[in-house]
């Protein structure tokens, strides 16, 4: 059985579809199912072991810790849900001798002995299906998309970012889980920047509407040191390109009747 905490949310919810369709163990989720969203976000899976409140996750470990191979902690620190988490989890796995792949958010490396196997990632600029709950936080491709439906116009930020699919995301963690063997901190993402301008083209296109863009000014989004690359790892599959990931969401998702993946 595997462990995932946040898996209700955005990148969370994908990784159990993935690890679905890659046919791997029973997936017990630490979260708590706080909004519609979030709910409909599982709902498809089949591989549900079962969903654990995070206030009984301490239980949880003690009492299935022979059943647990591998722990993804995918609940950022500032949500509540498993909050100060990371260590517990850490120390768990270094005594179950497990590996532990978790997201910067939630935290960084702990004193202590090691698990045999340990990734953290920084997740940025990430956009797919099942990021509905988020709010202010929701990716620029769906803030673009809800902006071109209801006006026909594109407010945009100068800049460029590594945009990047939300399920190569998915599939990163679970090469990482299966076939990792180099632990640290890297950044979840191609290393391929795009124009803000190419994401919103990207979007008019999909919607067969002319690129019509205001421009306003870009919030200072502060430095940020980069990471090593997955490639570092090891990790050779591609990623996708912002134009099919961006056709790939709106046609098969935000353009559908379910747009949950």
């Amino acid at each position: 059985m595997l462990l995932v905490t946040g898996g209700t949310g955005f990148i969370g919810s994908v990784l159990l579809a993935e690890l679905e369709a890659t046919r791997a163990p029973k997936v017990a989720v630490c979260d708590w199912i706080d909004s519609p969203h979030k709910g409909r976000n599982i709902s498809k899976r089949g591989n549900l072991a079962s969903v654990v409140p995070p206030e009984r996750l301490d239980d949880f470990l003690e009492r299935d810790r022979r059943h647990i191979e591998a722990i993804f902690h995918l609940a950022s620190s500032g949500t509540g849900s498993t909050e100060g988490a990371l260590p517990r989890l850490w120390r768990f796995a270094a005594e179950r001798g497990i590996p532990l792949i978790f997201a910067a958010s939630a935290g960084g490396v702990v004193d202590g002995k090691a698990p045999p196997f340990w990734t953290g990632l920084r997740f940025r600029d990430v956009y797919g299906p099942n990021e509905y709950h988020k709010g202010d936080q929701r990716s620029d491709a769906l803030v673009l998309y809800e902006q071109i439906r209801d006006t026909g116009r594109a407010r945009l930020h100068p800049g460029s970012h590594d945009y990047v699919w939300v399920g190569d995301c998915a599939q990163a963690m679970i090469w990482l889980w299966r076939e990792g063997r180099q632990s640290g901190l890297f950044d979840c993402r191609a290393g391929l920047e795009r124009p803000s301008l190419d994401l919103a083209r990207a979007v008019f296109q999909e919607m067969d509407k002319e690129p019509v863009v205001d421009w306003v000014a870009a919030p200072d989004a502060g430095p940020c040191d980069p990471w090593q690359l997955p490639q570092a790892a090891g990790y050779t599959a591609p990623f996708t390109t912002l134009e099919e990931g961006v056709g790939r969401y709106l046609r098969d998702y935000l353009a559908a009747g379910d747009p949950y993946w």
